[in-house]
């Protein structure tokens, strides 16, 4: 991995593991840049999705309301193929953001 983004950038790394894929999203997402998450999962599930989908928020310092819209959104696509999204990692100021708007609800949050 490399090092931290810069202020207001976005980085995204992915991991195939044996049962699921992790999406790792480090420094912010908003408007600009929620798009690049949405292609990273819907590249993850491809033709015959993974059982679980894990997106890691752990490096991620910033989220706006078109972030967790894409994390809704990706919910329930998984959802509806049969596969499962998990968002961990999540803290402090993230954390807050998915807890006060009530969306930590819509998924596994851990």
């Amino acid at each position: 991995m490399s090092e931290s983004p810069r202020y207001g950038e976005l980085e995204i790394d992915t991991e195939l593991q044996p049962a699921s894929i992790v999406i790792r999203v480090l420094g912010e997402v908003d408007l600009s840049n929620a798009d690049q998450i949405d292609e990273a999962i819907e590249s993850a599930s491809g033709e015959k999705p993974p059982r679980s989908i894990i997106v890691d928020l752990s490096g991620l310092e910033f989220i706006d309301s078109t972030g967790l819209s894409v994390l809704v959104e990706a919910t329930r696509r998984s959802r509806e193929n049969g596969s499962r999204l998990q968002v961990r990692g999540a803290k402090g100021q993230v954390r807050r953001i998915l807890e006060i708007s009530g969306v930590h609800d819509w998924f596994l949050l851990e």
